[in-house]
């Protein structure tokens, strides 16, 4: 819709350079939001690789339940809303700023950054219990197999 806008309105130079900061900044702010996040969490102890970054939905599922073996739901949740959800919403927000502040002469509304931090939360804490659950699955298949050493009784 932004970008029929631009072709029709604003088809300058100046409103293509701000088309590709928009889109510079919608694939770029997520990609330093998760070096950032997995420096830190290596920091931390936790064994993420950086690769992480680069990766999206199936391989990266896979990395995070290999890192979180055996971890709650809430550790699930919390690094799908660290390394998912908050990157998508910078990654949307910085896209939208630039292009209603410089391309639609709109002012960037509190409601509008409502929107962008609730829709991603919601799908990331979503994924995170996908994941969890997957990572469960996986955990009960190999006790089943033989493959691990069932967990030990806490009773």
């Amino acid at each position: 819709m932004y970008f029929l806008a631009w072709i029709v309105g604003v088809g300058s130079g100046l409103g293509l350079v701000i088309w590709i900061v928009a889109v510079g900044s919608f694939f770029g702010l997520p990609f330093l939001w998760d070096l950032a996040v997995v420096a830190f969490l290596r920091f931390l102890g936790f064994q993420l690789p950086y690769s992480v970054a680069f990766l999206w939905h199936r391989k990266w599922g896979r990395e995070l339940r290999a890192v979180l073996k055996g971890a709650s739901k809430l550790r699930y949740v919390l690094m799908a809303l660290l390394l998912f959800a908050f990157p998508f919403s910078l990654g949307f927000a910085a896209y939208y700023y630039v292009i209603e502040r410089f391309i639609s002469q709109r002012l960037f509304r509190p409601a509008d950054l409502l929107k962008l931090l609730v829709y991603p939360a919601v799908i990331g804490v979503f994924f995170g219990l996908s994941e969890w659950r997957k990572s469960r699955k996986e955990e009960i298949g190999a006790i089943v197999s033989g493959v691990a050493p069932a967990p030990p009784d806490r009773t």
